[in-house]
């Protein structure tokens, strides 16, 4: 079988390229041959045989005039139907499987890929298909990178998707990995018939730490972006009456500043680091050296890979009660939850577990059967259940 990925980027990213190269590694385990298309980034992409065919690379970090012409390609992008139209052609794959392709391919790919006859399934990876900012919001509406004129376009490039309804026209069956998303969907007009839920796996883990490498202090990791809450984690830091455990942050991005200036505030500099990204490898050893791990997040997530990373390294977690975060978690008995946004809740939590290592160790035992659920062998049985059955349809 030759399966079609897509994906707006092709490089380590976010959650969502996450998740597309386990993907990619577990098709190809078991002799599937995957074709792919994407953005070709000058430095950042990886290399791949159908990398001839990738539309170039637009940078639209920075919304204005100047790109005024490369940004109509939010809207529709020609180019990009016909380089996936050649790529068709040339490759003849069985089936197509979108993932993130907004703004920068666009949905425009989706009427060429119909008209070949090739079915079509999509991973509901964030909320664009219900909401212009990709995110529900928590409170009041913000502008997309602060910036009024990427909220206009957002919004304007929404409204004229939604007219055509080229999504539910053209996408055979949507993927959601939690039950929260499909009931999102469905609650915004999505044919319920065509949205299946499959949670995301992990890979088998290669490295548990020994309880003698375990370390006083807990992890929180992702992208530094204020819908992660990290900045309620900062604050419970500053509440706990357990002064010896110290924090752990791992990653990059545009909540770096705010956040130190955070710990500043609240002189936490002997007890909260933040840390730069970090290969996988190294991650997991943070991970791995840690009571627990934190997951704060003040936006509805999708599902929670974090959760299932901390998991594999089986680490007990705390979560933000929101979105689909509380579908992977049994409470007490592989974490505890805390309503979004409470750092003295979140506190109370950290004081809790982190000082019961008799319930650690409980939790690190179910642990072990419940991560389980998201092995990759159950997750192709279902994936390639669901490209047989489209193909034959």
């Amino acid at each position: 079988m030759k399966i079609l990925q897509i994906n707006k980027f092709f490089h380590p990213q976010g959650g969502t390229e996450t998740h597309l190269f386990n993907l990619i590694d577990l098709l190809e385990d078991n002799d599937q041959e995957v074709l792919l298309f994407s953005q070709n980034h000058p430095s950042k992409t990886l290399d791949h045989q159908d990398k001839k065919y990738f539309i170039n690379d637009i940078d639209l970090s920075q919304y204005s005039f100047k790109n005024i012409f490369e940004i109509g390609r939010i809207f529709w992008s020609f180019k990009a139907s016909r380089l996936v139209k050649q790529l068709i052609n040339d490759r003849h794959p069985d089936i197509v499987h979108i993932h993130n392709i907004y703004h920068q391919i666009s949905p425009s790919i989706l009427p060429t890929i119909k008209r070949a006859g090739i079915p079509i399934v999509m991973t509901v990876h964030d909320f664009k298909l219900i909401k212009p900012n990709y995110v529900i919001e928590t409170g009041k509406s913000k502008r997309h990178k602060n910036s009024r004129m990427a909220d206009l376009l957002l919004k304007a490039e929404f409204i004229f998707h939604k007219k055509l309804n080229i999504y539910q026209k053209n996408v055979d069956l949507f993927i959601a990995p939690s039950n929260f998303v499909r009931n999102q969907l469905i609650n915004h007009g999505f044919n319920p018939n065509k949205i299946t839920v499959l949670p995301h796996f992990v890979k088998a883990t290669t490295k548990i730490a020994k309880n003698d490498d375990v370390q006083p202090y807990i992890t929180a990791f992702g992208r530094l972006d204020e819908n992660k809450g990290f900045d309620t984690l900062i604050k419970a830091m500053s509440k706990i009456k357990n002064k010896s455990i110290k924090l752990k942050i791992i990653g990059r991005g545009s909540d770096l500043t705010r956040l130190n200036n955070l710990i500043d505030q609240y002189d936490l500099r002997d007890h909260v680091s933040l840390i730069d990204w970090q290969t996988p490898e190294n991650l997991q050893t943070i991970i791995n050296q840690s009571l627990f791990t934190v997951i704060p997040s003040k936006a509805y997530e999708t599902f929670g890979l974090t959760v299932l990373e901390s998991y594999q390294n089986l680490k007990p977690v705390i979560v933000a009660n929101r979105g689909a975060l509380p579908e992977i978690v049994e409470v007490g008995k592989t974490g505890l939850l805390f309503e979004p946004e409470n750092s003295q809740e979140l506190a109370n939590k950290i004081d809790l577990l982190s000082n019961d290592q008799e319930l650690i160790k409980k939790m690190k035992e179910n642990i072990k059967e419940y991560i389980k659920k998201f092995n990759s062998n159950d997750y192709y049985a279902n994936i390639n259940n669901i490209y047989q059955k489209l193909i034959k349809k």
